[in-house]
């Protein structure tokens, strides 16, 4: 099967948009966004649509079928409709099956996107919740109960875990209000420690550049200060819609920054060897000395461009209107926390050895030329491909 992957933007968070309806008629439904091409192939959701597309139609018609009943159950068994507790069974339909078209009136895909589960709602049932596997993303559940949108409006579930339960009174109950407020913090935290492990590389490499330097802890803190300060400035302002940056501009230049930040390592290396700057630096404190005078300003510029990159994956997400600034404070928090992960992994793996005298030879040099390669083809990718 001749797959692609496609170009790898970085900044982006995987979420299951979920749609749940409750009718006049006591039924429910329920509408999942997903690739659901990619699902049943088994391929990755970068996967071009089109080849995926051309690999189901040039199947057997009986093999297809098989695909089919194949994404039938894996929603049967990976998502749960829970009704007072207690699960229901769901009718599993995919409804764009072989409709879903471009502009140019082709198709482009053939199961389509949305996998539909509906169902009865017991008589004098009083709540609804769902639950979805690990197998898929974070949900971003919207409610809309007889009609009318039930607020929150969206509630980000994480994978594994049980929505706020919605009550069949058209209202969540007081008790679960405060619980879907705790909720979506915690979720937020989550996506925010999600989109640097596993999911930002980039922001990790960034990282490891700022380790790489001095792996030592006092110019290690002033350095992600400057760059925690300066991307926690950028992500408010951007997601409260005060500072707008395109995306095509954001992203080359967040893999520029990588590859810049890795070369200065090398230069730093190679200045810090010299017997002048050995010389002058015993007179300079002791934290500052290893740094260069323009990298705190540098790290603090660099890291206003990343704060755009950390809003653009937000943005994707959104922000509850009654939680605007505890989601956005617990989304960083969660940035936060991955970062100081990542280093703390870098500590435990190399940073037993940072006084020996080899250890800028065979750590940091080979480490920073990887970097900074990865970067300039980020850098080239995102610009040209």
């Amino acid at each position: 099967m001749a797959w692609t992957s496609q170009s790898a933007v970085g900044h982006t968070l995987e979420l299951t948009e979920t749609l749940v309806v409750v009718k006049g008629d006591g039924t429910y439904q329920i509408d999942m966004v997903c690739d659901l091409d990619a699902l049943a192939l088994g391929a990755p959701p970068s996967t071009d649509n089109a080849l995926l597309l051309a690999d189901l139609q040039a199947m057997d018609p009986t093999r297809r079928a098989a695909l089919g009943d194949k994404l039938q159950n894996f929603f049967a068994r990976r998502v749960r409709v829970l009704i007072d507790g207690q699960t229901v069974r769901s009718l599993i339909s995919f409804p764009q099956t072989g409709t879903a078209m471009a502009f140019e009136g082709e198709p482009v895909t053939y199961f389509g996107s949305v996998a539909r589960l509906e169902g009865r709602i017991p008589e004098g049932a009083g709540g609804l919740q769902l639950r979805a596997s690990r197998a898929l993303p974070p949900l971003l559940i919207s409610f809309i109960h007889l009609g009318h949108t039930v607020d929150p409006p969206r509630l980000p579930v994480e994978p594994g875990a049980d929505s706020v339960e919605l009550r069949l009174d058209q209202s969540l109950a007081p008790s679960q209000q405060a619980s879907a407020s705790w909720q979506i913090l915690g979720t937020y935290l989550l996506l925010g420690f999600h989109h640097i492990l596993p999911a930002g590389l980039d922001h990790v490499l960034f990282v490891l550049g700022l380790f790489l330097l001095n792996p030592g802890w006092r110019p290690l803190l002033y350095q992600v200060t400057a760059f925690t300060l300066a991307h926690a400035s950028t992500l408010a302002l951007a997601t409260l819609g005060y500072v707008t940056v395109p995306a095509s501009l954001v992203e080359p230049l967040i893999a520029l920054s990588i590859a810049w930040v890795a070369l200065e390592n090398l230069w730093w290396q190679r200045h810090r060897a010299t017997p002048r700057h050995r010389a002058t630096s015993r007179h300079r404190d002791a934290g500052v000395r290893l740094l260069p005078r323009w990298r705190l300003p540098l790290i603090f510029a660099l890291g206003c461009l990343h704060g755009l990159g950390f809003a653009g994956a937000l943005g994707e997400v959104g922000l509850p209107s009654q939680q605007l600034l505890g989601a956005l404070l617990s989304f960083n928090l969660g940035i936060e926390l991955g970062q100081l992960s990542v280093l703390a992994l870098a500590f435990g793996a190399v940073g037993w050895w940072r006084h020996r005298p080899w250890y800028p030879s065979r750590v940091v040099v080979p480490a920073s030329l990887a970097i900074a390669a990865v970067g300039l083809w980020w850098t080239f990718e995102r610009l040209f491909l």
